[in-house]
């Protein structure tokens, strides 16, 4: 190689371009020489050489004539006739020293130039002399030796002429030959110097293509590589400027290696939290929820009996804290999905007239406690039924409304509209626009800006005078970004807040049956055939939530029986003709997955018509109600579960 790896690649470019730089200036060297000898001899030829000859030819015919005259002189013995022999002398002489002055280049034809102007002026002198005594006839011996004489030099002078043409002509050959040798040696150097050019560039594309393209090519392979995984490694390529990348290329690739392992590290380790967190939140939730079912239905149960007006007011108030206790409870677990991307919106059909009914039912007790106006208006051209997260709507609402209630001194105004911002999109869509106002405590623009944070709650005034986990907004404003919805808030302090929110909905169709809160079911908990007296399993292991059931259905026209595990109800279910079962999830010995499955398989074998299986957990994931479906249930509901939920669900099927 002619570039020696010592050197690095810009070092090896630099002197590839001097090369060639250097080849193009000696073969154009080679050009502007040849072309400037050329330009000089054919320009000598054309000024001095080719208008010589002409003149070599002008004076030989001079001299004819000037002969011719003295010829006629002594023919017809006329003397004046010599007299027109001067105009040809100086003609000739004329001549020859313009022949002289274009002969400067060359010495020797020069002086035989200059010889030729002597011997003619000699003769001239000499001749009309002598022709003129010979005309006289005073010729004598001496004369005549004079006139041969003369005659000899006349003879001299066409020899002369004759020898100048002669050497003019050689001049020119030499001239010609010159320039073919010339133009031999230019081709020649410059067909050199071309294919020294030819061969450079063959090296420097070979030398591009092995040590630079190739490496390049390598290199565009390698980073290709490394977009897929970065446990290629690269190639070390040498210690110049490829080199130096490829190695700075392989570093970059450790360290980003090192780093994605270690992030890796990080991502399983929080997601394992983060599962941990939804674990213990979604256990969390079912140990609250279990008691709380006991809790609830014995305040129900409580309020079926005679009591006083001050106990029913009591009763009233543990209902509500219960309520709002299960809202706190469902906030912590949605936010968890949310932020971990697991939450996916529950879609049904739902009437929102039942909405505004529930919503105003659902707050009637601290409304008339706080002697505030609750206000709900509804626009008559928005449809009855819309289509969409019918849960998280209505959680939405209950937070937004919630607020404006708790935030809303006695006496205060809180009012509520849902109208169409733009009318109806299209034939199955339509834009909800949903405004609460309050005459409330108002908020400033900083406390604006937090609201939506997650665990914020205005300012530390705020959290100590009402009450609250500070949740309600941040989940409000997640779910309205899950249904790509938009919320807005003006606010004053001590004149009240305005919360807008838009939300578009897809129209509903009408439904006949009645919503269940905490009921989900799939299409074939509707085609079983209707039972008049059914005989229903319950499968439940806490012995409180039993008596509790066991007083929901102890009034009622039901043959029922109670299992305490999973192993018990499948022994219980092969021996009797059960049409409901009521199948708790998490219990000893067999949960209630595997129970639903082997109950479903014995039904095959048996030949046994669908029994309804219906879930009964105080898990409220959708996972874990997606789960139920998958083992056989027909249908899930939450606990806790109130006894007119439980006759609701009864009466489907009777």
């Amino acid at each position: 190689m002619i570039l020696s790896n010592k050197y690095n690649l810009r070092t090896k470019l630099r002197i590839l371009i001097l090369v060639i730089a250097a080849l193009t200036f000696v073969n154009a060297w080679y050009v502007f020489n040849y072309t400037n000898a050329t330009y000089k001899n054919l320009n000598y030829l054309r000024n001095n050489l080719f208008p010589s000859s002409n003149l070599i030819t002008t004076i030989h015919g001079s001299f004819l004539k000037q002969i011719d005259i003295y010829q006629n002189s002594v023919l017809y013995d006329d003397k004046s006739k010599l007299k027109d022999t001067q105009k040809h002398v100086n003609i000739i002489q004329n001549n020859i020293k313009k022949l002289i002055i274009k002969s400067d280049r060359y010495r020797e034809f020069k002086k035989q130039i200059i010889a030729l102007k002597l011997l003619h002026k000699k003769y001239s002198d000499n001749a009309i002399s002598l022709y003129s005594q010979y005309i006289n006839q005073q010729y004598n011996e001496e004369l005549q030796l004079k006139v041969q004489k003369n005659g000899l030099m006349q003879r001299e002078i066409h020899i002369q002429i004759e020898n100048i043409h002669a050497t003019l002509n050689s001049l020119i050959d030499l001239y010609l030959e010159s320039e073919a040798r010339t133009a031999k040696s230019t081709s020649i150097s410059s067909i050199a110097v071309s294919i020294a050019l030819i061969l450079f560039s063959a090296y420097i594309i070979y030398y591009f293509t092995v040590t630079v393209f190739k490496r390049l090519y390598i290199l565009e392979h390698t980073s290709n590589q490394l977009n897929l995984s970065l446990k290629y490694p690269v190639p070390p390529l040498g210690t110049d400027e490829l080199g130096i990348l490829s190695q700075s290329l392989e570093n970059m690739r450790v360290n980003l290696n090192d780093r994605t392992q270690e992030l890796t590290m990080q991502k399983n380790t929080a997601e394992s939290a983060l599962k941990t967190k939804s674990e213990f939140l979604a256990n969390m939730s079912h140990e609250i929820r279990t008691p709380m079912n006991t809790i609830l239905g014995m305040i129900d149960n409580l309020s079926e009996t005679t009591v006083t007006e001050t106990q029913k007011e009591y009763i009233a108030s543990c209902k509500f804290t219960g309520r709002n206790l299960l809202v706190i409870i469902n906030d912590i677990l949605n936010l968890s999905k949310i932020e971990a991307g697991q939450f996916v919106l529950n879609e049904n059909n739902f009437s929102l007239k039942t909405v505004v009914k529930e919503l105003k039912n659902n707050f009637s007790r601290i409304v008339s406690e706080k002697k505030l106006n609750l206000i709900v208006e509804t626009s008559p051209d928005i449809p009855e039924w819309l289509y969409g997260g019918d849960v998280e709507f209505w959680q939405i609402l209950v937070n937004i409304i919630g607020n404006a209630i708790k935030f809303t001194n006695e006496g205060g105004v809180v009012k509520v509209r849902f109208t169409k911002l733009n009318g109806i999109t299209n034939q199955n869509n339509i834009d909800l626009k949903i405004t609460v106002e309050d005459t409330g405590i108002g908020m400033t623009p900083e406390l604006v800006d937090n609201i939506f944070q997650v665990f914020k709650q205005g300012d530390a005034s705020y959290s100590k005078k009402f009450a609250g986990t500070g949740l309600g907004m941040s989940i409000t404003k997640k779910l309205l970004e899950l249904m790509k919805g938009t919320i807005e808030i003006e606010s004053q302090v001590d004149k009240g807040s305005v919360f807008t929110l838009n939300i578009s909905m897809a129209i509903g169709e009408e439904e006949a049956k009645v919503d269940i809160e905490g009921f989900h079911s799939q299409a074939t908990f509707f085609n079983f055939n209707k039972i008049t007296h059914p005989n229903i399993l319950i499968v439940e292991d806490n012995e409180d939530n039993q008596h509790l059931i066991r007083i929901y259905l102890s009034k009622a026209k039901f043959n029922y029986a109670f299992a305490n595990d999973g192993m018990e109800a499948i022994a219980l279910f092969k021996k009797g003709n059960f049409n409901i079962v009521f199948m708790d999830i998490q219990m000893p010995v067999v949960n209630g997955y595997e129970a639903t499955k082997t109950l479903r398989k014995f039904e095959k074998e048996d030949n046994r018509d669908r029994t309804a299986i219906i879930a009964l957990s105080a898990y409220i994931q959708q996972e874990d109600i997606e789960k139920s479906f998958n083992a056989g249930c027909d249908a899930y509901l939450t606990k806790p579960v109130s006894k007119k939920n439980l006759f609701d669900v009864i009466q489907r099927l009777c």
